[in-house]
């Protein structure tokens, strides 16, 4: 009898049990749903900030990949290529500029998916900069790629705090409008030093670019460089991928040192039947640190830019 009652009682305790786990797993499963269709909502009226360059490449790679992957033409770059002007892109063209990165991640993102699409524009300038076997890894794991594809909430754009720092940023806008005094009597002299303190700055940021692009591109580098996008490349062109170099101008004390000189002799040698577009000469370009264009100047390169996109489409057309 006590034998009868112990068991019953075991049996009681594990079914109680079970249904904590089911009701977890049913809370779980109504909060994911409720993420799901509210950041649908969201996503719908804006792009969310993120926290961090590294979240923010997740961000846009994922924004590619699972929204726009059949764009016509993509452009495949680093952080110089992101200081293009989105307003002024043509509505057939995604900016793949990936800070911290080179054009051979977006690339590779292209050419590992299978994409296809019409043009790939490749920024020349930092190709010198290997792929990003951590960011792929990251990126394309297959498991979280399959989820992503489906659920919107597992996607780095979902997260809460991308969401709540760009409410942040958008409630901070509105409260400064609400309170911007009128103007006043402009203080020269105040403008004066901060001129002179940002000539400073960007001198120290020059003389340090400066250092590394006096430096020749090595050997191995060119190896390494060839062998990337040898596969990239031919890959690309084999599914009828159309291909392009473009060069973003810099500051003109580094446009022709050795290092840029140097690949772009390289590119052009080893890829002649792929255009290489030289947005604009270098002469008076200003930069906020000798390598990344001012608003203004990013915004004329990419006016420059569609003027090169539109000629390149046409000669291709003739061509064919």
């Amino acid at each position: 009898m006590a034998r009868r009652s112990l068991l019953s009682t075991f049996n009681s305790s594990g079914s109680a049990e079970k249904t904590v786990v089911v009701r977890a797993l049913l809370i779980a499963l109504a909060l994911l749903i409720v993420h799901e269709l509210a950041f649908r909502s969201i996503r719908a009226r804006f792009m969310p900030h993120a926290e961090s360059p590294s979240m923010g490449n997740f961000m846009k790679a994922q924004r590619y990949l699972y929204e726009f992957p059949n764009m016509p033409i993509v452009i495949v770059g680093s952080s110089l290529s992101a200081r293009l002007d989105p307003s002024l892109m043509r509505a057939d063209t995604l900016n793949l500029a990936l800070g911290g990165l080179s054009a051979l991640d977006g690339l590779e993102i292209i050419q590992e998916q299978g994409l296809t699409p019409d043009l790939v524009m490749i920024e020349a300038n930092v190709l010198f900069r290997p792929a990003n076997a951590d960011f792929q890894s990251r990126l394309l794991s297959p498991l979280m790629f399959r989820l992503r594809s489906i659920f919107w909430a597992v996607r780095d754009v979902s997260r809460p705090i991308p969401i709540l720092i760009s409410y942040t940023h958008s409630a901070l806008r509105r409260i400064a409008a609400t309170f911007r005094q009128a103007p006043t009597m402009p203080d020269h002299s105040s403008k004066a030093g901060e001129a002179q303190k940002r000539g400073s700055i960007l001198e120290r940021m020059l003389t340090s670019q400066k250092s590394a692009f006096e430096m020749p591109l090595r050997p191995d580098e060119t190896l390494a460089i060839s062998h990337t996008l040898d596969r990239q490349l031919s890959s690309l062109k084999q599914r009828g991928v159309q291909l392009a170099f473009f060069e973003m101008p810099t500051h003109p004390t580094l446009c022709e040192l050795p290092r840029q000189e140097m690949m772009r002799e390289f590119l052009k040698e080893r890829y002649a039947q792929v255009q290489y577009i030289r947005i604009r000469t270098c002469d008076g370009i200003k930069t906020s640190d000798g390598l990344h264009l001012t608003a203004e100047e990013g915004s004329q390169a990419t006016r420059l830019l569609v003027e090169q996109l539109e000629i390149h489409q046409r000669d291709s057309v003739q061509n064919w």
